[in-house]
Formats: C-alpha cells, structure tokens, sequence
C-alpha cells in the first residue's frame, strides 16, 4: 500500500499546483497520465508477485507430500 499512498500525494500535490497556477493543466494531466500507468505497471508487479508466491507454496506442497509418500 505504501505506492499507492504516495501515488496520492503524488496527485494531491499536482491538483494543488493547477489550482495555484503554478503549473499548466497540460503539464499536470502529462504528470496524472505516467501516474496512472506507474499505478499499473505496479498493480501487474503486484499481480505477478502474488502468482509467484502462490506457485512456490503449491511446489511446496507438493514436496512435502512427496517427502512423506512411501515408495515402492
């Protein structure tokens, strides 16, 4: 959660110069536009993390009841 809390202050603080003028609408929707595609690449990292994770347990089931099966 910690991305998408300074994602928001990322935001905050570019709405905060449009409306002081301090920056043109134009710069601050290019600014909100890589925003938005940082919050993506990290959502499919996330994503992809999670996959990961959930495949190394089911490896480690797996190894696990392999471990304890008898062979003949």
């Amino acid at each position: 959660m910690e991305h998408i809390i300074d994602a928001k202050n990322i935001k905050r603080a570019i709405l905060v110069g449009v409306a002081q003028h301090s920056i043109t609408t134009q710069a601050a929707q290019d600014s909100l536009d890589e925003l938005a595609h940082l919050f993506v690449c990290h959502q499919i990292m996330q994503t992809a993390s999670n996959s990961t994770v959930s495949n190394l347990r089911k490896i480690q089931k797996a190894n696990l009841n392999l471990s304890q099966s008898t062979c003949v």
